[in-house]
């Protein structure tokens, strides 16, 4: 495996988190002010879920006005991909791809250590092709 095509190497490193009892307008406000659109979310210490731009438009389309009385353990997705840092790329594009996700959670010794995104395979490609 060459070391220059691990996960590690395209990763967001230490993305912004977010608690599960987060409100939508605090996760909405985050997302825009640091330009992303996947915050993890954690409970105590570990991952509870993730909160994409997208759960957010959806929960305030069906929501309405009761939206922001919602949290971020109310609109997460909970099922999230983890690999570790030394993952190699194509595995973890692959997975992404099958599963139609779009974000990795990077894990090293149970820590969230960075996210991977579809802007990140962005990144690696355009990284390939020039």
């Amino acid at each position: 495996m060459s070391k220059d095509r691990i996960i590690q190497k395209y990763m967001t490193h230490l993305p912004i988190l977010a608690n599960d009892y987060d409100s939508i307008n605090s996760l909405q406000t985050l997302m825009r002010s640091q330009g992303i659109r996947h915050i993890p979310v954690i409970s105590g210490l570990d991952i509870a879920g993730i909160v994409s731009d997208r759960d957010i438009k959806f929960a305030r389309a069906v929501w309405k006005e009761k939206a922001d009385s919602l949290k971020a353990k109310d609109i997460m997705s909970e099922e999230v991909f983890e690999v570790h840092p030394l993952t190699p790329l194509v595995d973890v594009v692959t997975q992404m791809e099958a599963q139609k996700i779009g974000s990795a959670i990077i894990k090293d010794a149970g820590v969230i250590v960075g996210i991977f995104t579809t802007i990140d395979a962005l990144r690696a490609l355009k990284e390939t092709l020039s």
